[in-house]
């Protein structure tokens, strides 16, 4: 069991915003990694891109993260395993309008984290070096990169109703 836990989403919504550049989720990860150097040894979780970057912060720190729980959520499956840049081009574009962001609403640059590459090799890399993922089904449809995390040996397979209790064992 973990000392503490750590909330990847509320760690990433309260990190500061980028000037002059763009999010990626190894950046968050390692704001996420800050967060975990003051809190100590945590469980993490994450939904949607934040299940990716608990997911590199479980590959990058299995001394830390003895479990980490993935979720669906918007901006699960990134832009897929390869660039199609046509596609991405049209997709991402209006992210990048001046008007992007309505007064009070989401960082445009945010969204644009639902268009990063994820191979699936890379996050195999991560998931085999993490010590432990719980991975929730919901009858979705899931990324290349998930289903390739999936049918690594450390990955279990939980619903969303067993999920917190099954990260709370072992």
């Amino acid at each position: 069991m973990a000392d503490g836990y750590l909330d990847t989403k509320r760690t990433l919504n309260e990190s500061d915003s980028v000037r002059g550049g763009a999010y990626s989720t190894e950046l968050l990860a390692g704001d996420a990694d800050t967060a975990l150097a003051q809190v100590g040894r945590a469980a993490v979780a994450g939904a949607g891109v934040g299940a990716y970057v608990s997911l590199l912060l479980a590959g990058a720190r299995p001394e830390l993260v003895p479990a980490a729980l993935l979720l669906p959520g918007r901006g699960l499956a990134g832009g897929g395993a390869w660039p199609v840049f046509t596609e991405t081009s049209r997709r991402i574009a209006p992210l990048f309008a001046e008007d992007a962001r309505p007064p009070g609403g989401e960082d445009p640059r945010v969204r644009r984290l639902e268009y990063d590459i994820r191979p699936p090799d890379y996050a195999v890399t991560l998931a085999r070096a993490a010590r432990r993922l719980l991975l929730v089904e919901d009858g979705g449809a899931r990324p290349p990169w998930w289903e390739a995390v999936r049918g690594c040996p450390m990955a279990e397979v939980v619903s969303a109703g067993e999920a917190f209790q099954r990260l709370a064992t072992r």
